[in-house]
């Protein structure tokens, strides 16, 4: 009887030691530190993408919007000013076209991929935090961070609950917070931090016992029964396998050479849709930096001074005309140096009556300051609709009071000392209906002619022709 009862105690001893040896192996090791933090890195730039993708499409938008409202001004001033100085204003507006293009083409070829981009980057960002998250609840209560557990935190510490998770993408950026595009751990090879080498900061499996990161049959999360192979966590980037306990790691940071579609999708997908956006750069077009050089340079600018301003409708032959019309302009502009000032930065500081918006207190509206597209536009209906009823008036030999037609003769608008001051040749000076002076030998030469009178009866014909404007469409409407 002492002898069985050896024999059942030694028996019982190895069962017992057999469970203690499950037990130690019951899991695998947790996933080292250094991938956590990788993967966390890579979550939180790719973070940034919304924010990155919006602020590209809004400097394109920003870009457009300020091409917009310079070509509206030096339209607006051209109709104002009146047909003389039009003539000169017309090709710095071919020449500002030529060199400001704009960019709706570029922001329409960059919304599909960049959009790609971003959605891919979105759900590949989700997908790792979500997986993080999982494996850092995944912790022995109790033991401050000790005992078992799926996820290193440091040298014998395991992540205890996704709140010790920072900087791990889970802090969405706001679309109007301009961010650097993912380069670090998303390169144009692939994630360079992501390799099939394991960190080396990392709880054993003995001790971390992570069932969700074994299959082996005796140390499942299944208990003891197999689970089917193949399963992977963190989209295919860790693979588990059912020979053993242990996990091993896809190799992510070459994927221009092998794009890992099959192993690793999300991770895949994100890669290919960054490579393949490439945004357009916006271009720094500031108007005040257009000059005398680049209306000279400009081919439509050379033909439209041609016809407007040199009145010539012969063929037009560059090789052969090209020279004087360059030698033209330099004489119509007058000085280079004051080129900018005189023809752009005139017409975009210009004033307009705030009768173009349709007010009635009088006074100007200062188009500087003025970047609604919406209100620049209606102004320059405004004197659209004055040209309009100009031209409709020499139809019929009269032109308007503020009340109604009258016999009145239309007169040529006497220049102002400003539009004379911008001649410096006598032939484009009298042309512009001011008085030379050469007696002068230095300085200004071009003054406003103070016997030249204007005939308008109140100063107001923009107006007037805008109020018969009013009148005839009144009577369209009340026809109907």
């Amino acid at each position: 009887m002492a002898c069985n009862r050896h024999l059942f105690a030694a028996a019982a001893t190895v069962l017992l030691l057999t469970r203690i040896q499950m037990a130690d192996s019951a899991g695998s090791a947790e996933l080292p530190q250094q991938q956590k933090e990788a993967l966390c890195s890579l979550a939180e730039e790719l973070s940034n993408y919304p924010a990155f993708y919006a602020e590209q499409i809004k400097s394109h938008l920003t870009q457009e919007k300020n091409l917009q409202a310079t070509e509206l001004k030096l339209r607006i001033h051209a109709a104002k000013a009146g047909s003389e100085r039009a003539k000169l204003i017309i090709p710095v507006l071919d020449a500002y076209n030529d060199k400001c293009k704009t960019s709706i083409t570029k922001v329409q070829g960059d919304l599909v991929p960049g959009v790609a981009a971003v959605d891919a980057a979105a759900y590949l960002s989700g997908r790792i935090t979500e997986a993080l998250d999982i494996l850092a609840d995944l912790h022995q209560d109790g033991r401050s961070g000790s005992g078992a557990g799926c996820l290193t935190a440091s040298a014998g510490q395991v992540v205890q609950g996704r709140s010790q998770l920072k900087a791990c993408g889970k802090t969405r950026k706001g679309a109007g917070a301009a961010k650097p595009r993912p380069s670090k751990e998303l390169t144009s090879k692939g994630y360079p931090k992501l390799t099939s080498t394991a960190g080396g900061t990392q709880i054993i499996a003995g001790t971390a016992n992570c069932a969700p990161l074994a299959l082996y049959s005796t140390a499942s999360g299944l208990d003891s029964n197999q689970v089917t192979d193949g399963m992977t966590l963190v989209d295919g980037f860790v693979k588990l396998t059912t020979s053993s306990n242990q996990y091993t790691l896809e190799q992510l940071d070459s994927l221009d050479q092998d794009n890992k579609l099959t192993q690793a999708p999300a991770f895949a997908t994100a890669y290919i849709k960054n490579k393949a956006y490439k945004p357009a750069a916006t271009s720094s077009c500031e108007p005040a930096q257009l000059t005398l050089q680049d209306v000279q340079n400009s081919p439509a600018a050379r033909l439209s001074f041609r016809k407007l301003y040199q009145n010539k409708s012969d063929k037009y032959t560059p090789a052969t005309d090209d020279d004087g019309i360059k030698q033209a302009m330099a004489t119509a502009y007058g000085a280079a140096p004051r080129f900018t000032e005189n023809w752009v930065n005139k017409a975009l500081k210009d004033k307009v009556p705030k009768a173009a918006l349709g007010e009635n207190s009088g006074g100007d509206h200062d188009l500087e300051q003025e970047t609604n597209i919406d209100t620049l536009r209606q102004i320059l209906n405004y004197y659209s609709a004055v040209a309009i009823l100009r031209e409709s008036s020499k139809d019929t030999g009269r032109t308007s009071s503020s009340s109604c037609p009258t016999n009145q003769a239309v007169s040529k608008k006497t220049p102002s000392k400003e539009d004379c001051k911008e001649h410096t040749e006598q032939g484009p000076c009298e042309k512009a209906g001011c008085k030379f002076d050469n007696t002068k030998k230095e300085g200004e030469k071009c003054f406003s002619d103070p016997e030249t009178k204007t005939t308008k009866k109140d100063g107001k014909d923009e107006e007037n022709y805008l109020n018969l404007y009013r009148q005839r469409t009144k009577r369209m409407r009340e026809s109907y």
